[in-house]
């Protein structure tokens, strides 16, 4: 793997070392203490095992966790998972860019989906445009990190994520949360839950979420960068006897709130724009703000706000539905799991942030998927088992248009654009997974996974005046190919305590299609099949009586023929396209802990260490070998200390703070100064207190040193500027609960 590799190994081991020395000095200044965590149940490998048992690297949240983090909805998660990297492309609402040990998707395009798979309730969304959502009601949290060809199928080349919903339980439950906070900021979250008979049970949840946003335009007085958004979840689980539970579910997401607006820097020199011949400033004078963009304007206002002239609302729906089935037969257990989803998106971009009519873009798209899966599971002395078969389809429409020069045309229309897509897929699999003990400590494990995809899809382009549409072209394009995924890996537990795993590991992720605005038909050809070979060490183990609980991992990929977005100035309108660079080399390590201190008091972090870099990369637009990937810090570190302990008969008091820090990332895979982000960290803080185990008031405080930090730096040369999506500065607020 290299020097550089065992280096970074080195460092996490170190970390662990450190902390489990702190650790122990801990412990021996205190009496008694508890378990580290209580145990977490995942379903990772499609059975219940301790987060401990499973050979994989997995960061697990409890409900109970995301709601100490103030993690509300499924972008947050990258704060405090080793390696993970996830930032809303165009600001709160729109699409996540969802990045994995470094690997990940950066389109912005609603056609595609990325090589980390995100799950609810066992069903693949698929859709960019339904992987915003809100975290209502979960149990639980997985972050699989890897490569997760054989259970998971396709597009899981960097890792896959596993929203689990809470069920029915036999007497009735529920809780009501009620939030105030910063920018007018009101939540509100409602559970109920209980029995029907003694066969019958439902859940149902809901949740509203307001918030005037901390983005302000000067010019009206409006705000955006908020939320105005809904969520309803209901489950009805059916268990007639000990034999079959069937669990029906359903959920609706939706999100009307103004559309982002962005910091803006001008990337001209003034004088050269007021003579007709734009000529490109330093990028030193572009970041301190001293250039104007290709209309002469240059943003001066102070952060979070500006002068806009669009402000029309995003729409964001999405609708889903899914049936499992779970027959036990002694001998083995069959399970069925049917999901449908529909999405529905409309994302307005001001592209150009500014009080002129420049460049406005629109993103619009429509989809419909469907699944089925089918596995049988078992044991047999020996050896665990499990085989499968799994179906899908997709129906993907786009309409997306691009409004130019506007304020500078005669006609009103004349250089207004419309690109319309259709895309539509199929995908048949065979898989199956075994886990063999071999000797008494040794566990051997083989997987196998045969994909089949069709994808065909159709692209046209048009441009419109007033009555009049001109059509530039109409192309059909197919794709089709069939892969094998497979892993081997071998298990040692030298104790009941620990676990020492290695394994060597393929994943893929299907070709497809640009989706993005193309002008030149020549360029409307598919990107291929990419590839990645994973080899991972870890170990996960128990210390000190179950207080301390440290999981590590390093790993080496060999990644091949991977789909990468770059974006490309053509003297017009930027090219933004999918292409395959044939080699990227990553690699790295991963270290967690989380103690129990006794008198109250856990500490928990969490260290991820990543280099990467392609090795092989040359296009048409220039040669990218050597630079890094898009969206792969080499450092994410979080951590956090919590309090809790009763302050009296009645009352217990809660109190948590935590930090995530990102080292400097680039956003583009040009890998220039105005597409790279400074490293940054990030303070949030919860205090709360419960009464009679029923009423609670909590304050709570995110990014509480007010840190401004982008989730993307977009730089579009052929405009003459770069788009600055900022993160949200220092929010604090209030919650009400009660649980009955």
């Amino acid at each position: 793997m290299g020097s550089r590799l065992k280096s970074a190994t080195c460092v996490v081991l170190l970390a662990g070392s450190a902390s489990f020395v702190w650790g122990t000095q801990a412990f021996a200044q205190s009496e008694s203490a508890g378990d580290a965590t209580d145990e977490i149940i995942i379903t990772a490998q499609r059975r219940e095992e301790s987060l401990q048992k499973v050979p994989i690297a997995v960061t697990a949240f409890s409900g109970e966790r995301l709601n100490e983090l103030g993690l509300q909805d499924s972008v947050d998660l990258g704060d405090f998972t080793p390696n993970l990297q996830i930032n809303e492309i165009a600001g709160p609402g729109s699409q996540p860019a969802i990045f994995l040990r470094g690997i990940g998707l950066n389109d912005f395009s609603l056609n595609n989906s990325g090589p980390v798979a995100l799950y609810t309730d066992e069903v693949n969304l698929s859709a960019f445009g339904a992987q915003n959502f809100a975290m209502l009601d979960l149990n639980r949290v997985e972050v699989l990190r890897g490569p997760q060809g054989t259970l998971y199928g396709r597009n899981t080349t960097g890792g896959a994520v596993n929203f689990v919903s809470n069920l029915p339980g036999d007497s009735f439950e529920g809780h009501a949360i009620a939030s105030y906070g910063s920018y007018n900021a009101v939540r509100g979250e409602f559970v109920a839950s209980g029995p029907l008979s003694d066969t019958v049970g439902v859940r149902v949840a809901a949740l509203r979420n307001y918030a005037e946003g901390y983005f302000k335009n000067v010019l009206t007085g409006q705000r955006s960068n908020g939320a105005d958004a809904w969520a309803l979840r209901g489950t009805l689980r059916f268990r007639p006897n000990d034999r079959l539970d069937m669990i029906l579910r359903g959920r609706f997401d939706r999100s009307t709130n103004r559309f982002t607006w962005y910091d803006q820097l001008g990337m001209f020199d003034p004088a050269s724009v007021i003579a007709g011949a734009p000529a490109f400033c330093a990028d030193a004078q572009i970041l301190a703000g001293q250039c104007v963009d290709a209309f002469g304007y240059s943003d001066q206002d102070p952060k979070y706000r500006g002068r806009f002239s669009g402000n029309a609302r995003l729409k964001n729906e999405a609708y889903g539905t899914s049936l499992r089935m779970a027959l036990d037969l002694d001998a083995a257990q069959i399970i069925s799991v049917t999901g449908y989803n529909e999405a529905e998106n409309f994302f307005p971009e001001d592209t150009d942030v500014s009080p002129n009519r420049f460049i406005e873009v629109a993103l619009g798209a429509k989809s419909k998927t469907f699944s089925q899966e089918l596995r049988a599971s078992g044991e047999a002395g020996f050896m665990n088992w499990i085989v499968g078969a799994f179906y899908s389809w997709e129906r993907i429409t786009q309409d997306q248009t691009a409004d130019m020069l506007r304020d500078a045309r005669p006609s009103p229309d004349a250089f207004f654009s419309r690109h319309l897509n259709r895309q539509s897929g199929e995908t048949y699999a065979a898989f199956g997974q075994v886990e063999a003990k071999i000797a008494d400590p040794l566990t051997l494990v083989a997987g196998l996974r045969y994909t089949h995809d069709e994808k065909d899809f159709r692209t046209r382009l048009q441009f419109e005046e007033p009555g009049l549409v001109i059509p530039l072209f109409d192309t059909p394009l197919s794709f089709k190919d069939s892969n094998w995924s497979w892993k081997l890996g071998l298990n040692y537990e030298p104790s009941a305590d620990w676990l020492l795993y290695g394994s060597v590991s393929r994943g893929y992720k299907g070709g497809g299609f640009n989706g993005g605005f193309i002008f030149d038909p020549a360029q409307n050809v598919p990107f291929e099949t990419e590839e990645l070979t994973s080899y991972e060490v870890g170990a996960k183990g128990r210390l000190f009586d179950d207080r301390v609980t440290l999981n590590m991992a390093g790993f080496y990929y060999d990644y091949r023929d991977i789909q990468v977005f770059s974006q490309f100035d053509s003297n017009g309108f930027p090219v933004t396209l999918l292409v395959n660079a044939p080699k990227a080399e990553l690699y790295g390590a991963e270290m967690e802990l989380s103690a129990r201190l006794g008198g109250g008091f856990s500490f928990n972090t969490a260290v991820g260490l990543l280099h990467s870099e392609f090795k092989d990369f040359p296009s048409d637009f220039g040669d990218f070998s050597g630079n890094r990937l898009a969206r792969a810090p080499s450092v994410t570190l979080s951590g956090g200390i919590r309090y809790e302990n009763d302050i009296s008969q009645a009352a217990r008091l809660q109190a948590n703070i935590d930090v995530s820090h990102r080292s400097f990332v680039y956003y583009n895979t040009e890998n220039t100064a105005l597409g790279r982000e400074p490293a940054y960290t990030l303070v949030n803080g919860r205090i709360g207190v419960t009464f009679d185990e029923r009423y609670s008031v909590a304050l709570w405080g995110r990014n509480l040193f007010d840190t401004y930090y982008a989730v993307n730096r977009n730089p579009l040369a052929d405009f003459g500027f770069v788009q600055v999506i900022p993160g949200e500065p220092r929010a604090v607020g209030i919650e009400l609960g009660v649980t009955f």
